[in-house]
């Protein structure tokens, strides 16, 4: 099927990805989510600009930051961010509001940014972890 949707038609070309597994920080609490996915957005922006870890020392130590400074060296459309069970970090502490409320807030905070530089992404894909009331077996 062809969709005709006023852009330029697929090109042969290969795009830069950043892949976030979220289920890697089901447990941690607001602070380290937000570390830890600081940390990895880092790590995995350096191969594609000019990001290193010195980036994301002190006050600017957040995902928002690291994304705004790769944006300012990523061509629009360019890259692909894959998100798997963003969801793991809030299912783990759906019993600790306090902590639930920490853990919504980093990840609101995340996906606003990545909102904020769309045009950035050629596509964004997010997987969610489980179905309320299902579990696979």
């Amino acid at each position: 099927m062809n969709i005709d949707t006023g852009e330029n038609k697929w090109t042969d070309r290969t795009y830069k990805v950043v892949h976030l597994d979220f289920s890697k920080y089901a447990g941690c609490s607001g602070a380290e989510l937000e570390e830890m996915l600081t940390r990895d957005l880092t790590s995995q922006l350096s191969d594609i600009c000019s990001i290193s870890p010195q980036d994301a020392r002190g006050d600017y130590y957040w995902p928002g930051f690291i994304i705004h400074q790769a944006s300012k060296q990523i061509p629009d459309r360019s890259l692909v961010l894959l998100i798997e069970e963003y969801d793991s970090p809030g299912i783990h502490h759906a019993g600790n509001k306090a902590e639930m409320d920490k853990i919504m807030a980093v990840t609101w905070s995340f996906f606003a940014t990545v909102k904020r530089f769309e045009p950035k992404f050629r596509f964004v894909f997010i997987g969610i972890r489980q179905f309320l009331g299902y579990q696979q077996r």
